[in-house]
């Protein structure tokens, strides 16, 4: 109600039904569109694009597979992090490398019987994204490497069996000494022998031999026991073997009490739930003759 210059009492309109759902769905369209924004810069995990044909092309004599999920998060939270950058040599960053990143593993069935793995990894490189996929077999080693998603001006060599092949054979055991921040490894061995088959594209060869390091380490991490944690030789900051051992039981004290209190009723925390979903990497695009994307 408002009073007029002249006396006169005004009486406010009230707002018609109509302005009101207006209003209603304006505010909905909002909040989605920031629940949007929120979703496009959550973590990023990465799938194989067809499961069903990749894994038979890559382990022929399989007869299925098992898809895992799992994350640091759940695992081991900020303690499994920090081990996990130790090991690497280098911190994580951005969007790919979060604790909470759902990493996507595959394990490949030959009848009842566990033939080898499947791995995918989000890299940064020079103009976009990189997905690195590793087939393993059962003791680590690489058996099959290949770009899923690759931006680079040196796309072309970058994909060729050439490149590809310089990678089977080599274990987590031969990327121990290769420091991912300088690019070098020393003494000089495995890694070394990669040749790099665009010396213009540096960035994106150093982010491929990256993810690749980080990519055997998630699978030592969440498949294969830790089998290769005793080749660590070269951490961040010099971080010696016997503080990642530390850090190494404390991430296991945590998923202890975690399976003790599920099994006394308590909501689990910290362990793997592998039958939730969690969301895909990006479908790759198809690449321009200089290697961009369109």
């Amino acid at each position: 109600m408002n009073i007029t210059a002249d006396g006169k009492i005004r009486r406010k309109r009230a707002a018609r039904p109509d302005v009101l759902r207006g209003a209603g769905v304006l505010a909905l369209a909002v909040g989605l569109s920031l629940a949007a924004a929120v979703a496009l810069h959550a973590a990023v995990g990465c799938d194989l694009n067809d499961p069903d044909r990749d894994v038979k092309r890559l382990f022929p004599q399989s007869t299925g597979y098992k898809t895992l999920y799992v994350s640091i998060a759940k695992k081991g939270g900020d303690a499994l992090l920090k081990e996990v950058e130790a090991r690497l040599g280098d911190s994580f960053k951005g969007l790919y490398e979060t604790a909470d990143v759902p990493y996507t593993m595959y394990e490949i069935y030959k009848g009842q019987d566990i033939i080898g793995y499947i791995h995918g990894v989000n890299q940064k490189g020079t103009y976009g994204g990189l997905q690195v996929f590793l087939a393993l077999d059962r003791e680590g080693v690489i058996r099959g490497f290949y770009f899923q998603k690759l931006t680079s001006k040196a796309a072309r060599p970058f994909r060729e069996p050439a490149f590809a092949s310089q990678f089977i054979g080599l274990s987590l055991k031969d990327f121990s000494r290769y420091d991912v921040v300088t690019g070098r490894e020393e003494p000089a061995g495995p890694v070394s022998r990669i040749k790099n088959p665009d010396p213009e594209s540096e960035k994106d060869f150093r982010a491929t031999l990256r993810a690749t390091k980080k990519n055997l380490i998630l699978v030592d991490e969440f498949l294969l026991g830790n089998k290769y944690l005793k080749y660590t030789e070269r951490t961040r900051g010099d971080v010696p073997e016997k503080t990642l051992s530390a850090t190494r039981a404390r991430s296991l004290a945590l998923w202890v009490r975690g399976a003790e209190r599920s099994q006394s009723g308590i909501p689990r925390r910290g362990i793997p739930r592998f039958s939730e979903g969690l969301p895909p990497c990006s479908r790759p695009q198809y690449e321009g003759e200089d290697g961009s994307e369109r």
